[in-house]
């Protein structure tokens, strides 16, 4: 998939348990599938060739993985399953920003993950306190001097959220 966010494009690329071991029949007894879809999409791209002109952001959920390309550095991506459960204390912490942007909580929640990691911390922030504007498809952060953009969109029973720095 193509994601453009401001000036950057960003290529989103994923798999799914199933599509791997359809690829990778070799694969069946493999405990651990997260870390072998994610391989697979990296060697796919032949990422080792193109390593010093892109970066990339990895998730996982249980049954998927994902990876996103941009030529930005400060690249973050996150997935979830469309139907995972979140408890219901998250929820309520949720629920007001949630509304204010139309998105459901759990798309707040990948949001709210997809930022944080393209800001490439060293350590914890809350990111709970991130507060978020819309402008069309495209939310954006502004954290002191920086904003960064980030598009939330479903595709294939999951719930993907791409963030780059603007």
């Amino acid at each position: 998939m193509k994601v453009k966010i401001g000036h950057h494009n960003i290529d989103v690329y994923s798999i799914s348990d199933q599509e791997y071991l359809e690829l990778n029949s070799e694969h069946k007894l493999v405990t651990n599938l997260k870390y072998a879809r994610s391989r697979h999409i990296l060697e796919k791209q032949q990422i080792k060739d193109i390593k010093n002109e892109y970066h990339y952001s990895i998730s996982h959920t249980r049954t998927a993985s994902a990876v996103a390309f941009s030529k930005n550095k400060n690249i973050g991506l996150d997935i979830e399953a469309i139907h995972r459960n979140m408890s219901t204390r998250l929820k309520q912490r949720l629920n007001k920003k949630s509304k204010k942007l139309d998105l459901s909580e759990l798309e707040l929640w990948c949001l709210m993950e997809s930022t944080y990691k393209s800001k490439n911390l060293k350590s914890g922030e809350d990111f709970i306190s991130y507060n978020f504007i819309r402008s069309g498809d495209t939310f954006i952060l502004k954290d002191n001097k920086l904003e960064i953009g980030s598009k939330v969109f479903c595709h294939n029973e999951l719930i993907y959220s791409v963030s780059v720095y603007l």
